[in-house]
């Protein structure tokens, strides 16, 4: 008859299942104003992203969320259109600081955006703590770019930065612009805590026996 310690492998290997199962397996929306249905947003109106050689000078957005749990940052969508010169812009995650973007949390180029607005992703990272306002920027990546970024389809509206210099910003009620920020929830430390815990003293248990 087999002892105790032959089965120390498969019972640690369920408490380990449980662990991983207790973690988030796919990506969800932390924060969006792309619509579910169409439009997911609207093609007819936007902001410009205009680099400093474009008329009628330098532009970019900045546009604050809240998650409402903590996350780590996966995936971001643009609603965006490709007007002229460089076809690239510059995405940022930052930190608030006191009502306006602050500590730079990562930054991204996003490219190859169509003549006809469409949702341009990329991959992003960083981690979100619940309660905390974070800003999404877009700026130009080049002098002479020229894109633009859809309004949302949904009507939301929001406290929205628009910066003439890329470092300071005038702040007003807009529509807000179309995106979304894509990730998975952080699971509370107090039961990943108890999770590991457990885990440990079962395996000195079979162990011992």
């Amino acid at each position: 008859m087999p002892n105790r310690k032959s089965y120390m492998k498969p019972l640690l290997f369920a408490l380990c299942a449980g662990v991983i199962c207790a973690m988030p397996s796919r990506a969800v929306a932390i924060y969006s104003t792309l619509g579910s249905s169409f439009p997911v947003y609207d093609a007819s109106h936007g902001e410009l992203i205009l680099g400093s050689s474009a008329q009628p000078g330098y532009e970019g957005i900045a546009v604050p969320f809240t998650p409402s749990a903590s996350y780590k940052v996966a995936f971001m969508d643009f609603a965006l259109l490709h007007l002229s010169g460089t076809n690239a812009a510059l995405v940022e995650l930052s930190q608030d600081s006191s009502g306006t973007p602050g500590a730079i949390m990562g930054s991204w180029i996003v490219a190859g955006a169509p003549n006809a607005y469409a949702e341009v992703g990329l991959i992003a990272s960083g981690n979100l703590t619940a309660g905390q306002q974070y800003w999404v920027t877009v700026l130009p990546d080049a002098n002479d770019a020229i894109l633009g970024w859809a309004n949302n389809s949904l009507g939301a509206t929001g406290n929205m930065g628009v910066t003439f210099n890329g470092s300071t910003y005038t702040f007003e009620d807009y529509t807000l612009p179309a995106f979304d920020v894509l990730g998975d929830e952080v699971p509370e430390p107090s039961s990943l805590t108890f999770s590991v815990v457990g885990l440990v003293l079962l395996a000195r248990r079979l162990w011992r026996s």
